[in-house]
């Protein structure tokens, strides 16, 4: 397989964001916590990225090419459609594309493995009622962490149109008894269209994984035999992690970028992406768990 490169996709967790903050070049620029703007990354600083994120570092050590899609930051419907796009371009030109720098297209023989990273799982940009596409993002108004309030379908008011909000109201509260169930359902229904990609992908030849940033997919991982036998987990001091953001909090938040204190322009940076030193644990136990997975077919 080590002939074969490795599609690695996610969010900025896969992609490697702030992790220009540890090359020390004169070119860095400040950034407001947890942004990103492509204006103020040069060549440099993302060759830096590339270099030091978690999938080439897999690829070093499997002895093989990692691909990353291009831009910065994802939902589960852009990882969705990136891997249907890099295959459905290469397979439908008859090995005619030529690379350039924003294109890419595979041929199902030439990737050994795709490495997919969840994400929030309601970032997706529009959600599907009854067959109709609605522009609500549902990351942009749910609660998380613990916040004071509970969530509540009213909070969307402030963020939709009266129709739009209407439609969602309606949806709600004929099949759901709760938000928790709401939730669930959607969560549910970006495994079963993974599932779908996967499905697919592996009919071809190509071996899939899966790992999870935040900790709502845990549950379902957990209980759900597909994915269960494709989950991986991130081992450290004699630890298992289920997801980047547990393994980022360990020992008082040790694996934030914001923890390394680093200083751009006189400026303390506060990023609360993962650190270098977490990229590196996250490959080492990606990269194990897909040679043990080849070793035992």
């Amino acid at each position: 397989m080590f002939n074969k490169g490795i599609v690695f996709v996610g969010c900025s967790y896969t992609w490697g964001s702030g992790l220009q903050y540890y090359s020390g070049y004169n070119s860095l620029n400040n950034l407001p916590e947890n942004t990103y703007d492509a204006n103020k990354i040069n060549h440099a600083l993302y060759n830096f990225i590339c270099t030091h994120r978690y999938s080439r570092l897999v690829a070093n050590k499997l002895g093989t090419w990692d691909a990353v899609k291009i831009e910065n930051g994802g939902s589960e419907d852009g990882s969705i459609q990136y891997l249907n796009q890099i295959f459905e371009k290469a397979n439908e030109s008859n090995n005619t594309i030529r690379y350039t720098e924003k294109h890419q297209a595979f041929n199902y023989d030439e990737i050994g493995c795709v490495v997919y990273q969840l994400t929030d799982p309601f970032r997706n940009p529009t959600i599907n009622l009854n067959g109709k596409e609605l522009n609500i993002n549902i990351a942009h108004t749910r609660l998380r962490y613990g916040q004071a309030y509970l969530n509540d379908i009213s909070l969307f008011k402030k963020n939709l149109d009266t129709a739009t909000f209407d439609e969602f109201f309606q949806f709600y509260t004929e099949n759901f008894n709760n938000w928790e169930e709401m939730e669930n359902y959607f969560i549910q229904k970006n495994l079963d269209n993974i599932k779908i990609v996967f499905e697919k992908l592996e009919s071809n030849g190509i071996k899939c994984y899966i790992h999870t940033w935040q900790n709502e997919y845990v549950s379902f991982l957990n209980s759900n035999e597909y994915f269960n036998r494709r989950w991986i987990k991130f081992n450290y001091d004699g630890k298992v992690f289920n997801s980047i953001r547990d393994l980022e909090e360990y020992n008082n938040n040790s694996f934030f970028i914001t923890s390394d204190k680093l200083i751009v322009n006189g400026i303390e940076i506060y990023d609360d992406h993962q650190s270098l030193e977490c990229h590196k644990i996250m490959a080492e136990s990606i990269s194990q768990y897909i040679l043990n997975d080849l070793n035992a077919v």
